[in-house]
């Protein structure tokens, strides 16, 4: 999820590759809800409900960009991003519809129906929040995504990995889950009250925001991606790439990154809100302006106007 009008550059502080877009005109009647960068590949939903998606593919047959919908009206897009492991031919996309229902395309198309509040792409799954607050999968390919999956209750918010969902419950706390039996990741879970968590990957590496706006990060494997120490501060957005960089804003809408991320420098803002994917960052203006910086693989920074 992700959003605008305004593309500009993502400056690259060590001459490393990073990308952007072009820049509508003043007149332009649309501008950005929604921005969803993955691997090659990126959509988006305009103001106006469009749904488009663009770049280059993030293989030699690139389903999300094959099999896109023409025409459709939307709320809110999410891409599968895992790019290491799973190749373009196994990716999905899925749209949040403004009837409340959703969906999804790619190697499986499927539709989620009404209610849908919130709503993730694991491998090979659709995950999605109905109004009751509990956490659902919807199986992408017929057999193989939702094996183990137990539904989470009271949830008001989540976060998916290729194997996993990570929510916060209505009391602020949070909440683990499996979806399938080929992992066994089982992450620490400090206690709350927390607003937001993001997670890297398929490892169990998480950082979160907690209710006074305090970064917090942890993890056990490896040296955490750099992504130990936050930054000092209150942030009220967050999102971490699936290569194990992580950026939030500030209070100000002001982006601060750390841990895997050092080769790029993020846009200026300020923005309303993140998206994020593979190795790429999305900043959304108030205005509806969006920027991207990051890897940009596959022209995912070149928001079409």
């Amino acid at each position: 999820m992700n959003f605008a009008l305004v593309l500009t550059l993502g400056c690259d502080a060590d001459g490393s590759d990073t990308g952007g877009g072009d820049t509508d005109g003043p007149g332009s009647a649309a501008t950005w809800l929604d921005v969803a960068p993955g691997s090659g590949h990126a959509c988006g939903v305009r103001t106006d409900g469009r749904l488009l998606c663009w770049g280059d593919g993030a293989g030699a047959s690139d389903l999300v960009l094959d099999r896109a919908p023409s025409g459709l009206t939307a709320v809110e897009v999410t891409l599968e991003i895992d790019g290491a492991t799973s190749p373009a031919t196994y990716q999905h996309a899925c749209a949040r519809l403004p009837d409340g229902s959703a969906t999804c395309w790619g190697p499986h198309a499927w539709d989620v129906p009404a209610p849908v509040t919130a709503l993730a792409i694991g491998y090979f799954h659709a995950i999605w929040l109905d109004s009751t607050g509990t956490v659902r999968c919807d199986d992408l390919d017929f057999g193989d995504g939702c094996l183990d999956y137990t539904p989470l209750q009271g949830v008001a918010s989540f976060v998916a990995s290729s194997w996993h969902v990570l929510a916060i419950g209505l009391d602020g706390e949070l909440q683990f889950a499996l979806h399938d039996s080929d992992t066994a990741i089982h992450p620490t879970l400090p206690p709350g009250p927390w607003s937001q968590v993001s997670l890297v990957g398929a490892d169990d590496w998480i950082c979160g925001i907690r209710d006074g706006g305090a970064l917090d990060c942890w993890g056990e494997r490896g040296d955490g991606y750099g992504l130990a120490t936050p930054p000092d501060g209150d942030y009220t957005d967050l999102c971490m790439s699936w290569r194990g960089g992580a950026c939030a804003l500030d209070e100000a809408g002001v982006p601060s990154c750390w841990g895997d991320v050092e080769r790029y420098t993020p846009a200026a803002g300020p923005f309303a809100r993140l998206t994020c994917g593979y190795d790429t960052w999305c900043g959304i203006a108030a205005s509806g302006a969006a920027t991207c910086w990051g890897a940009c693989e596959g022209g995912v920074c070149d928001l079409p106007e």
